[in-house]
Order: C-alpha cells, then sequence, then structure tokens
C-alpha cells in the first residue's frame, strides 16, 4: 500500500481526492509511502513498512498539529506539481536502536520518535544509568524518555526537553518526575548523547515497559537496555521550500 490512511472520514476523502489527482497526471508512486493523517498515522506508516530505508515517506496532515506532516491539503496541488518535476527534497532521518538483553533473550527495537523506560506498575523507577562504560547516576523518579532528534518535539519536548534539528545524530535523555531528596539525587535537566556515544540503563527490578514510538512493550527478567542513534536511517521528502525554524514558528509560537 502506497497511500496509508487512517480512518477518519476527512483522511479517506483526501485520499480518494489525492489518488484521483495521481491517476490524473499518470503519476506511480512506485517506492513513495504516504501517510494521510495525523503524526500517529506517520509513525504507524513507517513502523508497519517496518522502517525500510528503500522506500521514501511524507505526510499529509488532516490531524491537528500533525508536526511530521509535510503537507497541508491547501498544499496538495502544489505537492503533485512538485513530485511530477521532481522538486521534493529528500532528507534523511536517522533511526534509534535499542537492544534489550534479557535472562533468556536478546531483543533489537528500532524507533523513529523515542522509547519511554517505566516499571510496569507506575511505580518509582530505579535504575544505574551509563554513557559507554563511564557511570552518569543512579536515577530514581517516574521513567526516562530517550528520544531522537525527529522525536524531540513530541513527549519530549512536554518535558521541558531540548527542541533538535531532525537532521542531527543525537539521543536526548529526558527524565520523567524525578526524586531528588536526601536519599535519591538525579539530574533533572535533559542531556544530549552524541552519536559516537551509547546509553546503558540497568533497572533495579527486572520486569519493565518499554514504550516504542507510542506502542507499550512489557518485557520481562531485564538485565539491561542499551540504546543508541544508529547508522540506519529512513527518507522523508520534503517540499522546496521546507524549513525547520519556520516549521517550529508555524506550528509551536505562529508567530507572524
Amino acid at each position: 500500500m502506497n497511500i496509508y490512511a487512517n480512518n477518519n472520514i476527512k483522511s479517506i476523502k483526501v485520499k480518494n481526492l489525492l489518488e484521483q489527482k495521481l491517476l490524473k497526471e499518470n503519476i506511480k508512486l512506485k517506492n513513495l509511502k504516504i501517510a494521510i493523517g495525523g503524526d500517529g498515522t506517520f509513525l504507524s506508516c513507517v513502523r508497519k513498512n517496518k522502517y525500510n530505508t528503500n522506500y521514501n515517506y511524507i505526510g499529509i496532515n488532516t490531524g491537528t498539529l500533525g508536526y511530521y506532516q509535510d503537507i497541508s491539503i491547501k498544499d496538495i496541488n502544489n505537492f503533485i506539481k512538485e513530485l511530477k518535476e521532481n522538486k521534493l527534497k529528500t532528507q534523511k532521518i536517522y533511526l534509534q536502536k535499542t537492544i534489550v538483553y534479557t535472562k533468556k533473550q536478546i531483543i533489537n527495537i528500532y524507533s523513529l520518535n523515542e522509547i519511554v523506560i517505566r516499571y510496569k506498575d507506575f511505580k518509582v523507577f530505579k535504575c544505574r544509568i551509563s554513557i559507554n562504560n563511564s557511570y552518569l547516576e543512579n536515577y530514581a523518579g517516574d521513567g526516562l524518555i530517550i528520544a531522537t532528534p525527529f522525536g524531540s518535539t513530541g513527549y519530549n519536548k512536554s518535558l521541558n526537553g531540548a527542541i533538535m534539528f531532525d537532521t542531527i545524530r543525537s539521543l536526548q535523555l529526558t527524565p520523567l518526575g524525578t526524586i531528588n531528596n536526601t536519599k535519591y539525587i538525579s539530574l533533572s535537566n535533559s542531556l544530549i548523547i552524541p552519536s559516537e556515544k551509547f546509553i546503558i540503563i540497568e533497572p533495579t527490578e527486572k520486569d519493565i515497559v518499554i514504550t516504542i514510538d507510542g506502542k507499550n512493550k512489557y518485557i520481562k527478567d531485564v538485565i539491561k537496555v542499551k540504546t543508541f542513534i544508529s547508522n540506519e536511517y529512513i527518507k522523508i521528502l520534503r517540499q522546496s521550500n521546507y524549513d525547520f525554524i519556520k516549521r517550529i514558528n508555524n506550528k509551536f509560537l505562529n508567530y507572524k
């Protein structure tokens, strides 16, 4: 499926309209995957295509904020024109890779936005955190968010994490509800991790929940979690007038 739409009536109408326009212009999508909906639809589209690097991805926004969705409904004609004239820009977005080591298996996970690590019953999450082989801290709080630059404007931003240019290769470690008292002392601000480094998280209790781009995965008997920004990436198409700073302005500030 080259055009992926959620079940919203508006999205289905836009999908039908787009298919008619592409047929009229005799445009075949080939390796292009188009997500119609909100940000969740875009993430779902990439996930369903198994983060395949052979495809180009682009989104049409029929949701609310639609930060990842590059095309508004009013821009569809211009999108088709630039697609036909080969004027769209290609941008590499690097994936996060997470390796979970348990007593019985090793689990490999890819994510585009972030992972969130908690205990399954939401009690205080305690763990040892290292960057490569250097000990950072014994953390205590509600959990940890490890976000990519692409995902820095989502859950990470809501917790006052930094917004990062989405072409940077790095991760951002953001604590969730940090506890700080005479017994526990943890960093309460975000830490930017460069591409040559990896994060090691060793939970005190061994049954955890990892939320991967909004999808929960319960994992038992965890020894440690290793996460880093990988060399693998997906390709996102951008309109020729795409500007990251203007996107931030438009979506979060709305200055004129």
